[in-house]
């Protein structure tokens, strides 16, 4: 089983074991694969060790296309029956990054620094007769070799905060690794696989600010929002996430490192923002939001803290905050939906802190 890496700026190693012996037949056959979407993050409070989505959520989370023009790397396995396990020909079946196209398709394609495709390259996948399993992870951002303590990890794409990384994901049978058999048809026919949808890898957090009593506009200034308090993502320190199971590792937050929430739209109601975080435990230390907002085109700081707060890779904590300006003062009220589904921490609570 070959290891993805997570080094000093926590990092996924897409480099896997060589193949000594596969059993899969000459014969080549035309294999479309297709992308299966992804699953949007899970809300607090499910175990992650589940057997699967279905046993846990009812509904399942939402499963969405993959958007055109997406990027990911397509690492392919195949089964050795000698060794009863699944193995990587490096040779025949290299890493690849892909462009998701019309009707799901997957496109051979070269892609710049940030997961950009640049160009479609190379010719459709060919597999021999055999059992596959297939890995990807996605966007397909520019991968190379990095040094530490005399240790070369090969083939390393960095995860840092702010960074949306979506992949196959073993933690759930939805999300497993996908598994598919090529076998000998009249006219060998054509025998497309569809991959099992992706999750994130990272913990999504979603800020929803709403205008309340009085409020008629809402807008970020350009000193933008910090997070502090979580994960350090440039500790130095080289991570393992294996293939075969386990995830993004979780650390302590660091009161001083921070992010700024940049991928911010306007709602019905107010304006709500995204940022992907790695799998922080923040129960012994505070998360601290500075909001810089302009409210009816006055500017307006806020900080919110939050506590006891434990984010976990593939879910999705969602804050609302209620923004109300009452005899000249402005007040931002806030409801916790993560803290409330978790139901171990503290309430729900008003922030006062206005200039």
């Amino acid at each position: 089983m070959r290891n993805l890496s997570i080094i000093p700026s926590i990092a996924i190693c897409l480099m896997a074991l060589s193949c000594q012996r596969v059993a899969t037949d000459i014969l080549e056959i035309k294999v479309p694969v297709l992308a299966g979407g992804v699953y949007a993050g899970l809300t607090p409070g499910f175990d992650t060790k589940a057997p699967s989505l279905a046993s846990i959520a009812d509904p399942l989370p939402t499963k969405q296309d993959l958007p055109v023009g997406t990027t990911l790397y397509l690492m392919i396995e195949v089964w050795d029956a000698e060794q009863e396990e699944f193995v990587q020909d490096k040779e025949r079946y290299p890493l690849k990054s892909y462009v998701v196209g019309g009707g799901n398709s997957l496109y051979p394609c070269r892609v710049d620094y940030d997961g950009t495709c640049l160009e479609q390259t190379g010719s459709p996948l060919m597999l021999g007769v055999g059992k596959y399993r297939f890995h990807a992870v996605s966007p397909a951002r520019k991968i190379r070799d990095v040094e530490i303590n005399h240790v070369v990890y090969p083939d390393v794409m960095p995860i840092r905060n702010g960074d949306y990384v979506i992949a196959s994901d073993p933690n759930w049978e939805e999300t497993e690794p996908t598994i598919a058999n090529v076998i000998i048809t009249t006219g060998n026919a054509v025998q497309p696989v569809t991959l099992n949808p992706l999750i994130n890898q990272t913990a999504e957090m979603v800020f929803n600010i709403k205008k309340g009593k009085n409020v008629t506009k809402l807008e970020i200034l350009p000193e933008g929002v910090d997070l502090t308090g979580i994960q350090n993502d440039d500790s130095g320190v080289a991570f393992h996430w294996s293939i075969g199971g386990s995830e993004l590792p979780m650390k302590v937050g660091d009161k001083y490192h921070g992010v700024k929430v940049t991928d911010w739209s306007e709602t019905g109601d107010g304006l709500q923002g995204k940022i992907s975080i790695l799998p922080t435990d923040a129960t012994t230390n505070a998360i601290f939001i500075l909001f810089n907002i302009a409210v009816n085109d006055v500017p307006t700081q806020y900080m919110a803290s939050l506590n006891q707060q434990y984010y976990k890779s593939s879910h999705r904590y969602t804050y609302d905050f209620m923004v109300n300006v009452e005899d000249g003062i402005h007040v931002a009220t806030w409801d916790n939906i993560a803290i409330k589904q978790e139901g171990d921490f503290t309430a729900p609570g008003t922030i006062d802190y206005s200039n």
